[in-house]
């Protein structure tokens, strides 16, 4: 009887605006992408650099895109869970499935994009991959224990 009241009453906003805030960024963050993309477009277009830049430019301009891509993922992804769950279990799972989604795409926006090419970007996206996975189980452990 305790549970049901619990969900009833669970909100997963401390605050009401905390998820027009969220939603917010997300959305500046998918604006970001696209200027990115844009500007890659451009640049890609004039041809100013040379072979060996333009290799360079394009692996930062592709982890840039993908970190923007990630972050509106992360945010839109909250949105939604917030939205949609009814009880503190609940949240912890749909999180750790959200992050195990986002796990399995960002590793495989890794090779495709080929980011693991270069050791800067290697270790950034390899540390960024092992958080998404570990909060995963983390957050489906905290549901089993709650």
């Amino acid at each position: 009887m305790m549970d049901m009241r619990r969900s009833e009453n669970f909100t997963y906003w401390k605050r009401p605006w905390q998820k027009w805030l969220v939603l917010t960024v997300g959305i500046f963050q998918v604006i970001s992408l696209s200027l990115n993309v844009q500007e890659y477009k451009d640049i890609a277009e004039t041809g100013i650099f040379s072979s060996s830049a333009w290799e360079s430019y394009a692996a930062q301009q592709s982890f840039q895109c993908a970190i923007n891509g990630l972050t509106a993922a992360i945010f839109l992804g909250i949105f939604l869970v917030g939205i949609f769950v009814q009880s503190q279990r609940m949240a912890r799972m749909a999180e750790g499935l959200f992050l195990l989604v986002l796990a399995l795409a960002w590793g495989i926006v890794g090779f495709v994009l080929q980011l693991t090419s270069q050791d800067g970007i290697k270790f950034i996206w390899g540390l960024l991959l092992l958080l998404t996975f570990g909060g995963s189980a983390y957050d489906f452990w905290k549901s089993r224990n709650n």
